[in-house]
């Protein structure tokens, strides 16, 4: 007899690229993009309307056997008790046909031995037959350099370990930035012969950084009309996607600068950077609080879930999230 799917698919980690294509591939399990769409809602933890997320685990899905109902943020919901409890006995209720997708994004820092067990993975252990847990740590070093091959690979290319290795540096690790990367690179050699060095050397130059920098200063500056003439000066020399990717890496690495001064850490070391870039990110991390980050990335990581599941503009939904941060921030 063939085991049923699980009920709760736990996402842990914090490779969201890795994430975003796992959502999107279970997506594209229960039909096809209209379907998909009629059978998929998404919510977040750090705004949660319960009612709304009861309703949409409980509800039948059209047209498919399943539907698939997204909580991004989870670690939100567990931090207060009544939350919490109303969560878990949510899982206890889920019906077959409900793929609940809950993501508890837990940053790659500090001591793991230390961390206390989430009681979401405790209640995925407890019921192995109605949840499955997937970790999602991100790469770095040589593990990020086997992924940009493993990437190549699976979009049916290939790349030289060199290649890989200055691309990887040049993206700073950054899974969005590459992916992008290794499709023009692909592109430009046409499938047909393994990415060289030179080709990256060639066709990845750092673009847009100064403006990227640029915007974010006014970001936490509250500048909002420079902010935006930043974004738009950008997105007309850019690709949306590239730029998207840029801005997610620039606020990540404001988190990570800002995790290592907490910690005493050198900046420049921890997140292997030039010095005079280490400086204008310590600079910048210093303008915003440490939940004004987080739920500015918060916010980008949701906005990459839904333009994956085309729900959204891209251009669009940028402008309106340097808007309200420039105006909340």
């Amino acid at each position: 007899m063939t085991k049923p799917p699980p009920r709760v698919y736990l996402l842990v980690g914090d490779d969201r690229f890795s994430i975003s294509e796992f959502v999107a591939t279970l997506r594209s399990k229960i039909g096809d993009t209209t379907v998909a769409d009629m059978n998929t809602q998404q919510f977040s933890g750090d705004h949660l309307d319960r009612g709304a997320f009861e309703e949409a685990c409980m509800s039948v899905p059209f047209i498919s056997s399943r539907r698939i109902v997204v909580l991004d943020n989870a670690q939100d919901v567990l931090k207060v008790k009544d939350s919490r409890e109303f969560l878990i006995a949510l899982l206890d209720r889920l019906p077959d046909s409900t793929a609940l997708v809950v993501i508890e994004n837990v940053q790659a820092r500090g001591n793991k031995s230390k961390r206390k067990t989430s009681p979401l993975v405790s209640w995925v252990k407890a019921n192995p037959d109605l949840g499955k847990i997937w970790q999602f740590s991100s790469p770095h070093g040589a593990q990020f350099i086997s992924w940009v091959q493993d990437q190549c690979r699976s979009l049916g290319g290939a790349m030289s370990v060199d290649a890989a290795r200055l691309l990887a540096e040049s993206v700073m690790d950054d899974p969005y930035l590459a992916h992008q990367e290794i499709v023009k690179l692909l592109d430009y050699v046409d499938f047909e012969r393994p990415v060289e060095l030179e080709d990256v050397e060639k066709l990845t130059p750092f673009r847009g950084q100064t403006n990227i920098f640029a915007m974010v200063d006014a970001v936490g500056e509250r500048r909002m009309s420079d902010a935006s003439r930043y974004l738009h000066s950008v997105l007309s020399e850019e690709d949306s996607f590239y730029v998207f990717a840029m801005v997610i890496r620039q606020f990540r690495l404001l988190l990570q600068a800002q995790a290592a001064l907490e910690e005493g850490k050198e900046i420049a070391s921890v997140l292997n950077l030039p010095k005079f870039v280490a400086q204008k990110i310590t600079s910048q991390a210093r303008a915003f609080s440490a939940p004004e980050l987080e739920r500015i990335y918060h916010e980008l990581l949701t906005i990459d879930i839904s333009v994956k599941n085309s729900t959204i503009d891209l251009d669009a939904a940028l402008e309106g999230l340097i808007a309200a941060t420039t105006k909340q921030a």
